[in-house]
């Protein structure tokens, strides 16, 4: 820049002189000065000067060379800012000075140093970051107001930093991540959101996580210094974490977290930071004054850091450094804090902390030594997870609170020569698994020496634990510690392990307590071993309160209490342990103490050698008790133990025992009694054993010999237990004196002198399973002596037991053989006698005498005597046995009345024999005898629950004998029951088996017999051959030959309520047997529960026949049983077979769960099934074959879930015929009912439901006849019709299945007429590759399809109703080729009406799609005809009513009325015919026609009329449209986008409000068509389209284009409002076209071009306008007659050339603006302005151009003719319109007739001729009401509500009409009267729509309307023309019928409004006259309507009669 101002001026540089030149830069613009500051830096050269003035710069500046950059002389920090970096140094050197330097990007720095060594100073800038190898000096800066870092140095950049205030940022003050060398001097630094300062690596190791000792610092990396740095860590600003956008937000602290001094390092070893002299006195509360981590290993000496929120020095992530003489106190955390790091702490005071002195953990290493550690809050030193590389050494640690040191959490350490003192705590404790080394330690005057808790560990060797305050040593709570060769002396209590406290203690010396030596308490288990416990003052070892431990070799002597006491459940464990020299007892265990001595020497004490007492219950084992004073062991009151293989040798008694029982009963039962086992007690100098008052011990397999007095003295209420002890060699054996009591088992007593055992005097002992031999007598029992003797043997004596009387001893179970005599009762006595083997004794084996009584005799063994019992008298006599007695096992004579229970009596020829008397007998076993029981004469015994077997006759009854037998056994016997009489003998529940007939009955037998069980016998269980025996609810089963019951004879047995089971035959009856079965349950028979045979009869009611092997019930050979109400179940093949012409009769019977068929009915059987219920028989619940017949009424047929069949009913094989009415038919596994293989049958009424597959399959020629019944829920299809079946299926109803209603396939032929199929998920009606005929169904509410035609079907579909479907009513596809006429398609919403695809070809003939959500759809190849069908009111917006695709159908005569969506869209591929249809009055946003890609269909001669689009083309498609009438789209009639190429010939496109055609893309062709009425009549807009012989009329704009090309060559366009618009980018080609009486002929605006060649514009308002900047070329046209101007330029450049220019009524050429070019015009006569006019603000450029202002010569003088030939031509012209209109309102009447004709009749079959539905086509679907009231809830067309079918047919006319235009109309002939139309009965009752407000004028309500030669035009007066010479005709209406017209303010109805539509004829003359108000309207008269808005549904339509009243108008050449 040559004008820059600049200066030379001293140069500022630190170390540099010299004068420096200078620019300026200032914000406003000033000569000579930058405005810009990268502008000043980029034209400064290195060593320059740039100075900034005041004010706010936004901008990035970059400085990349060696320049000054400093603020003006006097300015006050100039502002730079800017959304990113603001300042970039990227430069060897430069100087910035004096700026203000800012970011309003948060995550970005205001300054960025990239590289050099610039100098930064007296600057205010918001955050600076050093990155690169930069170095620069950056020093009396103000760095502050960030939310990022202050100061952020990375890279391997470094620098020095002096001077500067570093504060509030919302993360670190300052944040170190660089190698090279940085250092901090003298800076103020504070209010850093996260903290003050940061010093890390290039690895930023707080986001991996902690590591290991292995990782080191890069050789590269520098440890930054700090020095005289103030810092202080109070937060100021609210920091939020969401506001900063670092990397880290999860680490932002809010307000008022304060940090002191942050030392974050990554360094080698040797090169460390330095802070010294810091005086820190606030804390952040989380962090800590100090904190020094990865791998950081800076010096502090000498500080003092103190008063700190938390800790003072925190090193961590293997941080470390050299911290000596420093003093930290008074911080409210620790002194210091250790975590992962490795420092060396030595010679500091670390006092008066709050928390402690010094925390170590996580694996801390180091060294702590030589410190004062003293008057901390809670602890010296703790250390916690590791610790075992850190030596604390040589410390005092004295005075804390709590504890000196501190070891928890796995924490350790190795502790050597500290002096721990003084704590008022423990000295030392360790918890959690802390496990610390101490050696040589000092203990002394703590609370509490050392102290191990909560699992703490620790190892504490030759250490001094003295004179402490409590305890030396307390272990407790689980803790754990090794104590070895340790002093522990002088405390209260030496050693206290408690509490779950464990501990190993060896070698230790413990001595002088001045209490308990060791206690061991509260589950304590310490191990000591080789201890010397000695010289207490009270007791040696005591353990209490659950205690326990194991006291190994210890020497326990010479106290002044017991050496050992136990107490309070405390069990230790003392082994090889010398115990003596106690003043008292050795060992005393008391208070529930426990506890084991082992092999320990116990001798010469005192007192006794064991004292046990107050619930003591030790463990001796293998101890030597010798030579005490007293006894060897005394049991006191309370006392247990166990004793075992001890020594008890020469006291005064081996064992004594008492008090034991002394206590409460509550104490006797809570008690541990003492236990001696296999220990020697010998030489006692008076008794072995003695147990005195209470005493109750347990001695078991001891010796007890050469005792002096006895062996066992028991008295006074002593209870000892005695078991397998050696008795012998002594005085006497046991002696039981006053009241003594005992067990005595299995013990040896032999050698005695006098008697073995004597009870005497009240003693009650147990005496049991002892081997007594010898003496005199075994056993005496007298003078009321009591006791049990049990299985003892009892032998070699003169009498086994003596028994006299009073006494009430139990002798059981015991052996007395080879004695003189067994047992003898003398007399009365109350002993109980039981069980004893009494056998071989030399007289009798028991004798009971005729005074003798005895009140139980129970379960003895007498055999092998004379006589075994005799019973002379009374008495009981159980379980014994009585066997092989020479002269009778059992006899009562006539006086006896025992009571016998529980005997064996076997042998001989009579077991029992009853000759009279009473007497019962119960439990009794008779066997092997000839004879178990006879009962004869008049005896009335009572058995009960006895077992005769193995006999000849097992129970004989003769006489009139009477009696009961209940609950016996009898069986193996050759016959069980023989009845030859009775009288009222009774059997009940008895057992009654295994022989060759187990009850016979004979003429004469009576009886009853209930409740037994007959069973497995050879021949038969009950014969019934005479008789009148009840048998009643008995069991009888297991007979696998023959039958269990055999009715041969007749008689009149009755069996009720039994059980029968596991049979060959449960009951057979032959020969006219007819016995009565009732309530009996057959079971588990082989071939039948019941089998009647031969002419067998029987009435079986209530019976449950279940679980037979095969079959529950046969009936054949002519039988004819009765079968009501029984249960027939589960039985192994079916469940009841019917066969050989049985007549059964089943009624109400339940057959279920047979494994293979309910019932089986074949081979001419003709039964009777009624109300039976037959469920879950696996195969099928009625079988009919092989010529089964039958009638099947009413019946049940169900399963359930688990057990289904596979079928409910399968008929099968020729002459199968059964009649099936009325039944439930559910729950099989495959279908209800299958009917195959060439049979008949008829279904009537039956409920078919819920079965896995089909409700009813028919197949392999079947032809069955279905009617009338319901087929819901099954799980594929309701019914079924396949391989060639046939048959008729009528008026059934089909809904709920899952795979669908009906399928008929495989060339299946049947008739399916008049069915209501309803909601099926999967399909309505499914025909596949089958004929037949389907017709008159009501399909409604299926899913899928309603109808589904697969395969070659020839089927003929009529008169259907499909409707509310939610998929396609009807699928043809595969080729199939039905033929549907006359069906109804109603509101299948969700689906389809019909879908054709895959080569389907229909025939769709008279049938009505109405509201359906998509009507028709062919895809895939499909095809079809689809001829005179109706579609109204479908579809749905964004839907298709018919869809094409891939396919080429034929569309001819239909109609799509009232439709939503499009109403038929051609897709992809889609080709055919469609052709005659009427496509109208669609709602909504509809479409009529809508083609898609590559379409090309041939549309001729439709109607389509009143959508929002009435054809759309796009996507490549190319229709041919020929003769189609497209009107009054609502949008547009046509649009042609994406590609579309359609061709239109002789089209008729009118009435839309918005585009005729609008043309986004593509290529379109327009060949004689006419367009009229629209909005826009063509509107282009891109791609190419050629129009051809079209006419343009009564549209606002005729044909617009609008940025695209075109041709339009030999149009007419007239009466439009704009002829031509040209806008902006069009370049058309308009050539050869007349262009009359529009408002504009031609416009063309905004930069439009085009070419207007040849054209005739005349009669126009303005023939020509152009405006804006467009450029259009005119040549050669004709521009005359225009009403004001010919031609209005206002702008733009214009091309006129060669152009005849003329009798225009203002100016021919008006040049308003713009520079247009005319050459070679003509330019003639204007009316009243002149010929050519020109503004001033315009510049024409004119060149041989003629203008007069005159008539033009053209016609006055040469072109006369020419002119008149115009005319004529144009006439010409008029009158092919007027012809082809006429032509085509005769089309258009002839297929309004043709589709009137069409619908009417298929109306016709809904409603009649007044609008009403008729009833007989709703009441042929069903008979029922119900069902017919059910289907009209589903929404069906003919409810009761008869506006639905009123609706539709009024909605019909009227959109017909509306197509018709002039069609079915009524006329009126000559005499005035109207005539009516097919539809004229109704046409009376509809309402009369209103006029629209665009129709004609309206004539007062309720009056005719005028003639339209009478009407005036709407809204606007018509326009008098001017004044000219030649005249104008006017135009004729068409007379018309006249008609009343409701005002729309009385319109009863809502419909679509009647609007005014022009008339198509033309007149000759290019002018119309009119002169007057009356006349009708003119062409120009009724321009289109732009106000128009619709305001209701239906107000689309605005240019066509809404209704067979509205009148239309036909113009007519007047």
């Amino acid at each position: 820049m040559s004008d820059v101002f600049w200066r030379d001026m001293p140069c500022s540089w630190p170390g540099r002189t010299g004068v420096a030149k200078t620019y300026f830069v200032q914000k406003q613009p000033r000569r000579g000065y930058f405005s810009s500051i990268n502008e000043a830096v980029s034209f400064a050269k290195p060593g320059e000067r740039i100075e900034v003035a005041q004010g706010k710069y936004f901008e990035n500046v970059v400085v990349c060379k060696s320049v000054e950059l400093v603020a003006e002389k006097g300015a006050d920090k100039p502002e730079i800012y800017s959304h990113g970096v603001t300042l970039s140094v990227d430069a060897d050197e430069a100087m910035i000075s004096g700026l203000s330097i800012r970011t309003g990007e948060q995550e970005c720095y205001a300054l960025l140093v990239i590289s050099g060594h610039p100098i930064i100073s007296q600057c205010h800038i918001q955050n600076v970051q050093v990155t690169g190898l930069s170095n620069p000096i950056i020093e009396k800066n103000n760095i502050t107001q960030s939310k990022t870092h202050g100061a952020y140095i990375t890279g391997r950049a470094g620098g020095s930093f002096q001077g500067n205030t570093i504060e509030n940022h919302g993360w670190y003050a300052v944040w170190v991540e660089a190698t090279g060398q940085c250092e901090f001097v003298t800076n103020y630094i504070q209010h850093g959101g996260h903290g003050q300062i940061m010093v890390t690596g290039q690895t930023d190791f707080d986001s991996i996580g902690d590591v290991g000792p292995n990782v080191s610092a890069s050789a590269e990396e520098v440890a930054p210094v700090f020095k005289g740095n103030k810092i202080t860590d109070t937060v100021v600003n609210l920091i939020r974490k969401a506001e900063l956008g670092h990397k880290r937000p999860s680490q932002v602290r809010e307000v008022g977290d304060t940090v002191s001094i942050f030392v974050d390092e990554r360094e080698e070893s040797g090169q460390t930071s330095y802070v010294s002299d810091a005086r820190v006195e606030r804390f952040w509360k989380d962090r800590a004054a100090v904190e020094v981590k990865s791998f950081a290993v800076p010096v502090f000496e000498r500080n003092w850091i103190a008063d700190g929120l938390n800790h003072g020095v925190r090193i961590h992530q293997n941080g470390g450094g050299i911290f000596t003489k420093n003093k930290l106190m008074r911080n409210a955390g620790a002194g210091v804090c250790i975590s992962l790091g490795s420092p060396k702490i030595f010679e500091n005071d670390i006092t008066f902390n709050r928390v402690g002195g010094i925390i170590a953990t996580r694996d801390a290493s180091g060294h702590i030594t030589h410190n004062t550690i003293n008057g901390n809050g809670l602890f010296g030193v703790q250390l916690s997870k590791g610790g075992r590389k850190l030596h604390i050494e040589h410390n005092t640690i004295t005075d804390h609170e709590k504890m000196g040191m501190h070891f928890l959490d796995g924490g350790t350490a190795q502790c050597f020569k500290n002096e721990i003192a003084e704590n008022r705590g423990p000295g030392v404790v360790t918890e959690t698994l802390g496990d610390p080394v101490l050696k040589q330690n000092i203990l002394r005057a703590n609370t509490i020496g050392f102290t191990a808790t909560r699992f703490g560990k620790g190892v504490l060797t030759d250490n001094e634990i003295v004179n402490n305050e409590k305890e030396g040593v307390i272990v407790t709570q689980s803790a754990n510690p090794y104590l070895a060769k340790n002093r522990i002396c002088q405390s209260t209590c030496n050693v206290v392990v408690t509490r779950n406290g464990l501990g190993t203690f060896i070698d230790n010396y413990i001595r002088d307590a001045r209490q308990v030596q060791v206690l061991v308490s509260a589950q304590g288990n310490p191990t000591m071993t080789s201890n010397q416990i000695i010289c207490g003052k009270d007791e040696g070892v005591v353990c209490k309160d659950y205690g326990a431990g194991v006291f190994r070799f210890n020497v326990v002597a010479s106290h002044l209490g017991c050496n050992i006491v136990i107490s309070k459940h405390a069990d230790p464990c003392f082994e090889r342990n010398l115990v003596m020299g106690s003043l008292i007892e050795g060992v005393r265990i008391e208070g529930n103490g426990k506890g084991t001595f082992l092999s320990n020497f116990i001798q010469r004490n005192m007192g006794s050698g064991v004292v046990v007492q107050s619930g003591g219950v030790p463990i001796f084992r293998n101890n030597l008790i010798r030579n005490c004073r007293q006894g060897g062991v005394y049991i006191g009151h309370g006392g247990g133990g166990q004793f075992e293989k001890n020594q008890f040798l020469r006291n005064l008694c081996g064992i004594e025992v008492e008090g034991t029982g002394a206590g409460s009963q509550e104490d006797d039962e809570q008690r541990e009694i003492p236990v001696f086992t296999r220990n020697v007690v010998a030489n006692s100098i008076q008794y072995g054993l003695w147990v005195g008052r209470g005493g109750c011990p347990l001695l078991q397999r001891n010796i007890i010999e050469g005792s002096r007095v006895a062996a066992v003295y028991i008295e006074t209420s002593a209870h000892p237990t005695l078991l397998a002890n050696e008795i012998s060699n002594n005085k006497a054996g046991l002696v039981f004196r006053n009241e003594g009591r005992g067990v005595f088992i299995q013990n040896l007593i032999e050698g005695t002198e006098t008697f073995a055992v004597e009870i005497s005097n009240g003693s009650n002992p147990c005496i049991a399973s002892n081997l007594i031999t010898g003496g005199t007598d075994a056993i005496i029992v007298e003078d009321s002596a009591k006791g049990n003797l049990y299985q003892n043997i009892i032998t070699g004596a003169e009498t086994g037991i003596l028994i006299g009387s009073g006494c009430t001893t139990v002798i059981k179970r015991n052996v007395i053989t080879q004695c003189g005599t067994g047992m003898k009762l003398n007399g009365a006595s109350d002993c109980e006698l039981a069980e004893n083997i009494i056998s071989e004794n030399t007289v009798r084996g028991l004798y009971v005498t005729p005074t003798g009584h005895c009140t139980l005799l129970s379960g003895h063994i007498v055999t092998g005597h004379t006589e075994g019992v005799v019973i002379e008298g009374r008495g009981s006599f159980t379980n014994s046995h009585i066997f092989n007695n020479s002269k009778g096992n059992l006899v009562i004579q006539e006086a006896g009345d025992p009571a016998l229970k529980g005997n064996l009596i076997a042998g001989g020829t009579v077991g029992m024999a009853c000759r009279g008397g009473h007497g019962g007998t119960s439990g009794t076993i008779i066997m092997k005898c000839t004879q178990g029981v006879v009962i004869s004469g008049i005896a009335s015994p009572e058995f009960s629950e006895n077992l005769i077997t193995e006999c000849e006759v097992g129970v004989v009854v003769m006489d009139n004998a009477n009696g009961m037998m209940t609950g016996n056994f009898l069986y193996t016997n050759t016959t069980n029951v023989l009845l030859r009489g009775g009288d009222t003998f009774s059997m009940e529940e008895n057992s009654i088996r295994d022989a060759d007939v187990s009850v016979r009955t004979e003429p004469g037998g009576r009886g009853t017999l209930r409740g037994n069980v007959i069973r497995t016998n050879e021949a038969l269980a009950v014969q019934l051959s005479g008789g009148t025996t009840v048998f009643a609810e008995n069991y009888i089963f297991q007979h696998w030959r023959t039958p269990a019951v055999l009715a041969d004879q007749p008689g009149k047995a009755v069996l009720q309520g039994n059980i029968v089971f596991e049979n060959l035959v449960g009951v057979k009856t032959i020969n006219g047997a007819d016995p009565i079965l009732r309530d009996n349950h057959l079971t588990g028979c082989s071939i039948a529960a019941i089998l009647v045979t031969d002419g067998g009869a029987g009435c079986f009611e209530t019976n449950k026949i279940s679980k037979n092997n095969q079959l529950g019930v046969l009936a054949q050979c002519a039988s004819a049983p009765v079968f009501f109400k029984n249960v027939i179940e589960l039985n192994g093949t079916n469940g009841v077979m019917l066969e050989d012409s049985t007549k059964a009769v089943f009624k109400a019977n339940t057959v279920t769960a047979n494994k293979f068929v309910g019932f089986v009915v074949r081979t001419n059987a003709n039964p009777l099934l009624e109300e039976n219920m037959v469920s879950s028989n696996p195969v099928a619940g009625i079988l009919v074959k092989e010529a089964g017949r039958g009638i099947m009424r009413a019946n049940f047929l169900k399963s359930t879930e688990a057990h289904k069949p596979q079928v409910q009913i399968r008929i099968e094989d020729i002459g199968s015929d059964p009649f099936i009415s009325n039944s439930e038919i559910s729950g099989a596994a495959t279908h209800g009912v299958q009917v195959r293989s060439h049979c008949k049958g008829q279904f009537v009424g039956n409920t078919i439901s819920h079965n896995t597959d089909c409700g009813m399959e028919v197949t392999d020629d079947a032809s069955p006849t279905v009617t009338k019944n319901t087929f819901h829920d099954n799980g594929q299809q309701g019914l079924t019709i396949s391989l060639g079946s046939r048959g008729v299926y009528e008026n059934n109803t089909v809904f709920n299945n899952a795979e669908g209603g009906i399928h008929m396939r495989a060339g299946a032929t049947g008739i399916i007429k008049g069915n209501t199929v309803r909601d099926e998920s999967r399909g309505g009606i499914m025909v596949t590759s089958s004929t037949g005929e389907v017709s008159g169904n009501d399909i409604t509410s299926c899913s899928r399809f309603g109808m589904c035609f697969k395969g070659s079907v020839l089927t003929v579909v009529k008169e259907n109703i499909l409707h509310h479907n939610t998929s396609p009513a009807a699928v043809v596809e595969h080729g199939a080729t039905p033929t549907f006429t006359e069906n109804f398609f109603h509101s299948n919403h969700h689906g389809l009406g019909v879908a054709v695809r895959d080569q389907g070809n229909p025939l769709l003939e008279r049938n009505v799609f109405y509201k359906e959500h998509k009507a028709l759809s062919v895809s895939s190849g499909g095809g079809g005809v689809y001829r005179s069908n109706l579609f109204i009111k479908c579809g749905t917006e964004g839907t298709y009513v018919a869809y094409v695709e891939r396919s080429e159908p034929s569309f001819d005569s239909n109609v799509f009325c009232m439709n939503e969506g499009v109403s038929a869209c051609f897709g992809e591929g889609a080709g055919g015919k469609f052709s005659h249809n009427i496509v109208c009055n669609g709602a909504g946003e509809s479409t009529g026609v809508e083609l898609l890609a590559n379409a090309a269909t041939c549309f001729a001669s439709n109607t389509i009329w009143g959508m929002r689009v009435c054809v759309s083309v796009t996507g490549s498609a190319s229709p041919t449209f020929t003769d189609d009438d497209i009107i009054a789209g609502v949008s547009s009639c046509v649009t042609i986008a994406s590609g579309g190429a359609p061709s239109f010939s002789s089209c008729f496109i009118r009435s839309s409000k918005i585009t005729g055609v609008l043309v986004t893309s593509g290529e379109a062709g327009f060949s004689g068509c006419t367009f009229q009425g629209n909005h826009s009549g063509l509107e282009v807009k891109g791609g190419q389209v050629t129009v051809t012989g079209s006419t343009f009329r009564e549209n606002k704009t005729g044909v617009s284009y609008t940025g695209t090309n075109g041709t339009m060559t030999g149009c007419t366009l007239v009466s439009n409002t704009v002829a031509v618009a040209v806008r902006a980018g069009a370049n058309p080609l308009i050539k050869g076209n007349r262009i009359h009486r529009n408002t504009k002929g031609v416009h063309v605006t905004s930069e439009g071009e085009g070419t207007i060649e040849e054209c005739e514009i005349y009669l126009n308002d303005d023939n020509v306008v152009v405006e804006g900047e467009a450029a259009p070329y005119l040549v050669e046209n004709h521009i005359y007659d225009a009403r004001r101007n010919g031609v209005h330029v206002n702008g733009g450049q214009a091309t006129f050339t060669a152009n005849h220019i003329y009798d225009n009524s203002d100016h021919s050429f008006y040049c308003e603006a713009g520079s247009p070019i005319l050459t070679g015009n003509r330019i003639y006569y204007a009316k009243e302005a002149g010929a050519f006019r020109s503004a001033d603000d315009a510049t024409p450029l004119t060149r041989n151009n003629t203008v007069l202002n005159h008539q033009s010569p053209v016609i006055n003088a040469t072109t006369q003719q020419d002119r008149k030939g115009i005319h004529e031509r144009a006439g010409k012209e008029l009158e092919k319109v007027k012809v082809g209109l006429a032509r085509r309102a005769a089309k258009r009447r002839e297929s309004a007739s043709v589709s009137l004709n069409i619908v009417e009749p298929v109306l016709e079959m809904f409603v009649d001729g007044n609008g009403a539905p008729r009833k007989e086509a709703r009441d042929q679907k069903s008979t029922n009401d119900e069902e017919r009231k059910e289907i009209g809830s589903r929404g069906s067309l003919f409810a009761e509500d008869r506006s639905v079918s009123y609706t539709i047919l009024a909605e019909v006319r009227r959109g017909l009409t509306h197509v018709g235009g002039f069609g079915r109309q009524s006329v009126a002939d000559d005499s005035g009267r109207r005539k009516s139309s097919a539809f004229g009965a109704l046409r009376t009752k509809l309402p009369t729509p209103p006029q629209s407000r665009r129709g004609t004028v309206a004539s007062p309500p309720r009056t005719p309307v005028a003639s339209p030669s009478q009407r005036t035009p709407p809204r606007t007066p018509v326009a008098k023309p001017p004044a000219t010479d030649r005249k104008r005709s006017s135009i004729r209406p068409r007379k018309t019928s006249s008609t009343t017209v409701t005002p729309r303010s009385q319109s009863p109805a809502r419909s679509p409004r009647a609007t005014h539509r022009p008339s198509r004829r033309r007149s000759n003359l290019p002018t119309v006259s009119s002169t007057t108000e009356s006349r009708p309207p003119t062409l120009e008269a009724v321009p289109y309507d732009a106000s128009f808005v619709p305001d209701k549904e239906g107000d689309n339509l605005p240019s066509i009669p809404p209704s067979l009243e509205a009148v239309s108008y036909v113009g007519s050449i007047q």
